[in-house]
């Protein structure tokens, strides 16, 4: 870990982290399940307590490699960690369903406190909603434990308020307005923002982030939509910078070698969506991430029912830019030091304030 931070800080980045579910923490044998423990204290006696497996790592994490942390002691430049993510996505797989998630499937648990969860749950609700608000419950305390332990990390380190990691919760990945309810065992944004902040995890997160695969239009009526009425003085939960930390087009062509010719135009569309959110005061997009670089993580695949090849990366496996690559670079170099001054409220040092929606540069 050491080395991939400096590869980070010599680069000028400061790496920001995912927090999701893992062997080193997993509340079931299969290791993806939520982390155990989580509503141990935090902190005993002034002291970080060892019974809760995320709060004791990410503090000894952020102790470390955070503000004022022990490596940037003996490392230069200083560039430390400030943003910790909740994990991707965690809705889908809070029904138990058997898939790759897996975060709440109670035949994979073997913590009893979270059994116990599901079935007093399940009792009062029946089986779908007692399962999705008892893991809405235990996913909002991981938030807490997760933003608690960092924020500790940084004062016992001796760093200024101002100038504290932040963290990022995933807040959902559906549009606002379902009625018809297309998407069954998802939560509704309102049902996930109004868990959050029941279950105490309104304050403790700093950013909220979503995934908008949708079309142009969805994603930018979305984004006001769900900004406007949900993280307002009149809404759930208080304003704050918004992260688009998933976006992407799947191209459908039917033969393997041709690319899809919208693709490069889905790109350019991704900044009119940032310019016209961030032209409402107040309701910043902080960031824009696009998903997926590189055919090494998500390769092509035939699609026999519909006929079609399915492409998801901008890169080939050799890391070489596909057609869509060079409009990836185009938008970026467009995009680089976008500006929206008077709009962004600063969050700590103004070296580190994020002015506008920071974009990762494109170099040949």
């Amino acid at each position: 870990m050491d080395s991939l931070v400096g590869l980070f800080a010599h680069a000028g980045i400061s790496m920001p982290v995912q927090v999701g579910p893992g062997p080193w923490s997993s509340s079931s044998s299969s290791g993806r399940a939520i982390a155990r423990r989580l509503f141990e204290p935090v902190k005993i006696n002034g002291q970080i307590n060892d019974s809760n497996p995320v709060g004791r790592y990410m503090y000894e994490f952020a102790k470390r490699y955070g503000p004022h942390g022990v490596f940037w002691q003996s490392h230069s430049p200083y560039v430390p960690i400030t943003i910790y993510e909740s994990g991707s996505e965690p809705d889908q797989g809070a029904l138990g369903r058997n898939d790759w998630n897996g975060w709440w499937q109670s035949s994979y648990l073997n913590f009893q406190q979270y059994k116990d969860t599901i079935d007093k749950y399940v009792a009062l609700y029946g089986d779908h909603e007692g399962r999705k608000r008892s893991f809405l419950w235990v996913y909002s305390r991981s938030v807490v434990v997760m933003d608690s332990a960092i924020k500790e990390a940084a004062r016992d380190n001796g760093a200024p308020e101002e100038s504290l990691p932040r963290t990022a919760c995933y807040i959902i990945s559906m549009p606002a307005q379902d009625p018809e309810h297309t998407y069954g065992e998802h939560y509704m944004p309102g049902e996930w923002i109004q868990g959050l902040k029941d279950h105490g995890a309104g304050d403790f997160f700093q950013i909220a982030s979503y995934h908008p695969y949708r079309s142009v239009e969805e994603q930018e009526s979305w984004v006001v939509d769900t900004l406007r009425h949900y993280f307002s003085p009149q809404g759930l939960l208080s304003s704050r910078p918004f992260w688009s930390s998933e976006a992407g087009h799947f191209s459908f062509t039917l033969d393997p070698d041709e690319y899809d010719s919208a693709w490069p135009l889905k790109l350019f569309e991704t900044y009119a969506i940032i310019q016209n959110v961030n032209a409402i005061p107040g309701y910043p997009v902080e960031q824009w991430t696009w998903f997926t670089y590189t055919e090494r993580y998500m390769a092509d695949y035939y699609d026999p029912n519909s006929g079609y090849w399915v492409k998801q990366s901008i890169m080939d496996s050799e890391f070489l830019p596909r057609p869509p690559g060079y409009a990836y670079r185009q938008w970026s170099h467009m995009t680089q030091g976008a500006s929206f001054e008077g709009r962004i409220i600063p969050w700590s040092d103004p070296q580190d304030t994020l002015w506008g929606v920071y974009v990762l540069q494109y170099l040949d």
